[in-house]
This record gives structure tokens, sequence and C-alpha cells, in this order.
């Protein structure tokens, strides 16, 4: 089972990564059949071998998935096609049985976040340049704006550096560096991830920055962000909108994807993987 698996889900996430990269969205057909295959494929193993937990492997890392895509997403980490990747992938996974499944999705996610840090990383670095001078002077302002919580956090890690203790050195440059990271991201957004689109080039899902007036009607920045109904008002008005764009995360997917289909085949045990974060 695992070998088809890791195939299905291998295309489809290929499938999702180029149109992610194309269009900086991920279609609601991708993420559906993904997890529908997941799931009748599950119920045909079931069926013909009577192995039970299969089915319930796979309905359990799609429930332990579901909460926590939902939970990036009403928070604005995952956009709505990346949340519903995620809930698929959680039909998919080749977990290796009841046992593992808490740490297997435990150890995709801390997977998919380091990976997705870095690569963050290195893509805001292109956007920087890009926006140079705009991105320099917003990061300056943010950094003048928060100079006191920088001042107090470096004070705090220069009292870790007392201990001389290796934990604490880690939490002294972490406690360092937040500010600026910060900043760094704050300036990212609003420099270079901002952009006025016209009405034609609106699409569902589009994250407003801000509400909107059109007549008497206000569209608001929501979570779900712009309807049919929004765009064909703003549409209507001819109103150009400025939309927050995200970076692409299908690329942080793959990867992890990638480095678990390796873990796996070198039969790494994720109870003993995750039991490194706890």
């Amino acid at each position: 089972m695992d070998a088809f698996l890791f195939t299905l889900t291998g295309l489809w996430l290929i499938f999702a990564l180029v149109q992610d990269c194309r269009t900086r969205e991920i279609a609601n057909w991708l993420n559906y059949s993904l997890l529908a295959f997941g799931l009748v494929y599950r119920t045909f193993v079931y069926l013909e071998t009577g192995e039970g937990m299969v089915l319930l492997t796979g309905f359990l890392g799609l429930g332990i998935f579901f909460v926590f895509a939902n939970a990036f997403y009403y928070t604005r980490v995952f956009a709505g096609g990346d949340a519903k990747l995620l809930i698929a992938l959680g039909a998919v996974l080749p977990y290796q049985g009841l046992a593992e499944v808490i740490p297997f999705t435990l150890g995709f996610l801390i997977l998919l976040f380091v990976l997705g840090a870095v690569y963050t990383l290195v893509y805001s670095i292109f956007l920087v340049r890009r926006n140079y001078r705009l991105f320099s002077h917003t990061f300056k302002a943010y950094l003048q704006t928060y100079r006191w919580a920088w001042y107090c956090l470096t004070g705090v890690a220069l009292l870790f550096l007392i201990g001389n203790d290796l934990l604490l050195g880690i939490a002294a440059g972490l406690l360092f560096i937040l500010t600026p990271l910060f900043c760094y991201l704050k300036a990212l957004e609003k420099s270079c991830m901002l952009v006025l689109l016209p009405p034609s080039a609106l699409r569902e899902g589009d994250w407003l920055e801000q509400a909107v007036r059109v007549g008497k009607r206000t569209i608001p920045a929501s979570v779900h962000g712009l309807t049919h109904k929004d765009i064909q008002v703003l549409r209507s008005a001819g109103k150009r909108t400025l939309i927050r764009q995200g970076i692409p995360f299908a690329p942080a997917f793959i990867l992890t994807f990638i480095i678990m289909v390796y873990a796996v085949s070198i039969g790494a045990s994720w109870s003993s993987l995750a039991s490194l974060f706890v």
C-alpha cells in the first residue's frame, strides 16, 4: 500500500506545485480528488483484506490534519488551498500503524514548518531585492517603532549568556533576533506582498488588505477572502483593490514529502524521531 500512496501523493503534489507557482493558488478539485482517492483506496484495501487499521489510520490522520489546517487557515498562516492540501495529506500518508499516526503527523508538521521557514526566507530575499528601497524604508520604520522591545529582549538575552549554558545561549540568540525578524516579516508584507489589482485580475479567495467601500456596501477583509459576489461588485464599480498576496507554499509540501518517503524507505521510526522534539 505504501508504494501506491507514495506515487499517488507525489503526482498530486507535483500538480499542486506547478499550479501554485503559476497561479498562486491550489484548486479545490486537486485537493478534493486527492482526499477522495486516498479514502476510496483505503476502503478497497479494507474490503479486500479485512485490515480495519488501514481505514482507521486514514481517518485518524485526516482528523488530526483537519484540526491543524483549520487553525493555520483562521490565523492566516495558510491560504485556503494550502489548508485543504494539508487535510487531504492526512488521508493518504502511509502510516505504519495506529501507534505511529500521532508521531508521524507531528513529525510531518514539524518538518513542513522547518523547511517552510527556510524556503520562505530564501524566497523573500528575491522579493526584497526587487523592492529594496521601499523595503529598506519600511524595515527601518518598524525597527524604530519596536526599538524598546528589542532593547528589553537584548537585555534578557545578555542575562541568559551569563549562565554559560548551551540551551540558554540558544535562547539568548533567539531573543536577540526575535524583534528584527518580526520587523523583517512585517516590512516584507507591507512592501513586497501588497499589490493593487484591477477588477479583471481579482480571483475568489484573494485576501483584501483592508475593507473596501463600494457605494453603500462594505466588503470586509475576511479570512475567507473575496467571494464571487464580492468580485462582481468590485468589477461593476471598476474599483482597483489592494490585495495581500502570499508566498507559494507548495514547494515546502513536496520537499517535506520527499524526505518523508526517504525516511519510510529506510525504515525510520516516527515515534523515535518525534521523541527528539518532546
